[in-house]
């Protein structure tokens, strides 16, 4: 009987990480041919739909990364350089910072408005402690300075926050298995 209740216990106590880890759902998952590391990301828009931002968490072997697709109207001429910090402000005063990984340079593209739209798509490595904050805390701006320009966005629907949140929580248990 013993050995029948501490089975049935143990497996009350790791199906739920299983289930998580079962759940993610990478756009991409796929093997590294050279360093044999599974490469995975997925893609998030963020903010309002009429800014058309992304948000790209990634994992190679045992490494995270984020990423943004930010696109900003007028015609930006600062590159985004190696080092810079780019900024996520959760609920409860918490912060994740991650730092470009190496210089982006704008983009340009012109709407059916006839506007220039400037695209940057930079992208750094966080670590679990930032990934475990990010599943945590709701995201409620993400902003950056380049020069003496703020570009950010700061209005998250609670759909967007959720599915960042619940795709982090998986990531976590995906790591604990």
């Amino acid at each position: 009987m013993k050995i029948i209740l501490s089975t049935f216990i143990a497996l009350a106590l790791l199906l739920p990480y299983q289930t998580k880890a079962q759940a993610c759902k990478w756009d991409v998952e796929k093997q590294d041919k050279i360093s044999l590391d599974t490469l995975r990301s997925k893609t998030f828009p963020i903010g309002p739909q009429s800014y058309n931002w992304k948000l790209m968490m990634e994992q190679k072997g045992n490494k995270y990364y984020l990423g943004l697709a930010i696109k900003w109207g007028g015609q930006l001429k600062t590159p985004i350089k190696s080092g810079q910090k780019i900024i996520f402000n959760l609920d409860g005063d918490h912060k994740v910072v991650f730092l470009s990984n190496r210089d982006y340079t704008p983009n340009y593209a012109v709407d059916k408005h006839g506007e220039t739209i400037t695209t940057y798509f930079p992208k750094g490595e966080i670590n679990k402690e930032q990934l475990m904050l990010l599943a945590n805390f709701p995201v409620n701006r993400v902003h950056l300075k380049l020069d003496n320009d703020v570009i950010e966005v700061n209005k998250f629907s609670e759909n967007q926050i959720d599915l960042i949140q619940q795709f982090v929580s998986c990531i976590l248990a995906l790591s604990r298995s």
